[in-house]
């Protein structure tokens, strides 16, 4: 079975991949659930977010690597769906952060990518080994163009995984942190995505957070799209179901339970003799089916044929002991 990241070992991931260190192991707690907190996203919708993104994650994994002549790889971490106050409280200090705007829907989403990793894709960009070490600073006017243009790739190729709507995304200005904190309201739940990209021996993450006029619309394309391939129930499929069950076939037994015979018998059996099983002639045999006693029953006869005369149903548990012949 599938393992599911609790929230903690989510972040403990990140944190590690922004410090390009191992992710620390996080121990299980208990903790209160709170339901104004959980996930309005069905499993199912959840399921195929998460596959699309990760088809959006191999995409910029070839086109960086084609872009910068040199391996990077992008990887899905997280997609959920959160209050965008709880995005806000994980978005690091030193962050690239700007907004992107969302057609046809003139929607706004949020984009951060931390500072370490920006400055090794433009070292990289620029003819380096992309293992440039963040200054300790902001990007400056010089750098952000191109920076722009390495993270306008992200856009592009975001907009393949949402063709199904379709959208397109264009990556705007960047924003001071108290600007970025007022692009969609604190209480509104948001679908966040977040990514891990390595370069070399740089690694860092990326993260989307879409306002739930975005994410709504796909959550309602989505739901049709698994509405539509559910299958559909034919006319008469469930009286045809019945009739090919009626016609499976059982194993069924008529049997003589718990009949004593001595081992002097046992060793004197030759073929031709009458073996006394001590059974009285009117005490009934069990009917069983598929190892389970259904009926006490006598043997007959009809034609050329055994027979078993049902006489009285068994209980679970129950045997024909009792039961009058």
């Amino acid at each position: 079975m599938e393992k599911i990241l609790s929230q903690q070992e989510i972040d403990a991931m990140v944190r590690a991949a922004r410090g390009g260190g191992k992710a620390e192991a996080v121990a299980p707690s208990v903790v209160p659930c709170d339901f104004a907190q959980t996930s309005l996203i069905g499993g199912a919708a959840m399921s195929a977010i998460t596959y699309m993104h990760e088809t959006f994650a191999r995409g910029l994994t070839q086109r960086m690597t084609a872009f910068l002549q040199t391996e990077v790889t992008v990887a899905l971490v997280s997609a959920e769906s959160l209050p965008f106050l709880d995005y806000l409280d994980r978005v690091p200090d030193q962050s690239y952060l700007a907004s992107v705007s969302v057609m046809p829907l003139a929607a706004q989403a949020a984009l951060q990518i931390d500072l370490g990793i920006t400055f090794a894709l433009m070292d990289s960009l620029l003819g380096g080994l992309g293992q440039a070490e963040p200054p300790g600073r902001p990007i400056s006017e010089i750098e952000d163009p191109i920076l722009r243009d390495l993270i306008g790739l992200f856009c592009q190729e975001l907009e393949g995984p949402w063709k199904l709507l379709p959208l397109s995304f264009h990556l705007e200005n960047p924003t001071l942190p108290g600007d970025f904190q007022r692009l969609i309201p604190f209480q509104e739940r948001i679908l966040a995505l977040s990514f891990e990209i390595k370069l070399n021996s740089a690694s860092g993450a990326f993260s989307f957070a879409f306002p739930p006029v975005v994410s709504g619309a796909l959550l309602r394309r989505l739901s049709r799209q698994i509405e539509e391939r559910r299958p559909r129930k034919q006319p008469g499929a469930q009286a045809r179901m019945r009739r090919l069950l009626r016609e499976c076939t059982f194993p069924v037994d008529l049997s003589l339970f718990e009949v004593p015979v001595t081992a002097e018998d046992l060793l004197e059996l030759q073929p031709g003799m009458i073996l006394p099983l001590r059974y009285g002639v009117d005490r009934p045999a069990t009917v069983t089916t598929a190892g389970t006693p259904a009926f006490a029953a006598h043997v007959a006869r009809r034609g050329v044929h055994r027979v078993a005369q049902l006489q009285q149903a068994l209980g679970i548990g129950t045997s024909v002991e009792g039961v009058q012949g």
